[in-house]
């Protein structure tokens, strides 16, 4: 049976309610005290731009770009608003990515991010289709 015979009734075997997935898909976070996903989708976001700053920089002031499509998506928006997540980014370009030379890497993402998300929060279709970052 399976594989091993070429039965291909046995590739099809549906393992939503196997008593192992279910098991699998929550005992890494049930019970576990220090798991908070919403710190750990901000850590993926910072992380994503203290790396690809200068791609961002370059693709909001263009207004679209792959990095910039990537960091809707990390931001938890729905790709199909793309064309008014890059929109709104570009029209703010000056007030995300000109900030203080005296300011660290970690300190001007975070800064960026927070900015990002008031962005977000003020403009109606995207407060409605993105993910809460909190």
């Amino acid at each position: 049976m399976g594989f091993a015979s070429g039965d291909a009734g046995m590739l099809s075997i549906d393992i939503t309610y196997s008593p192992t997935l279910t098991f699998a898909s929550t005992s890494g976070t049930s019970g576990c005290k220090n798991w908070d996903f919403a710190q750990h989708r901000k850590a993926s976001q910072q992380k994503y731009v203290l790396v690809k700053w200068e791609q961002l920089s370059e693709e909001a002031a263009r207004g679209e770009g792959p990095h910039l499509e990537a960091f809707l998506q990390i931001m938890g928006c729905d790709s199909q608003y793309y064309p008014t997540f890059a929109d709104v980014l570009s029209q703010h370009y000056s007030s995300l990515f000109f900030m203080s030379s005296e300011q660290s890497s970690t300190q001007r993402s975070q800064q960026f991010l927070s900015h990002v998300e008031r962005l977000i929060a003020d403009q109606e279709t995207l407060r409605e289709v993105c993910v809460s970052a909190s």
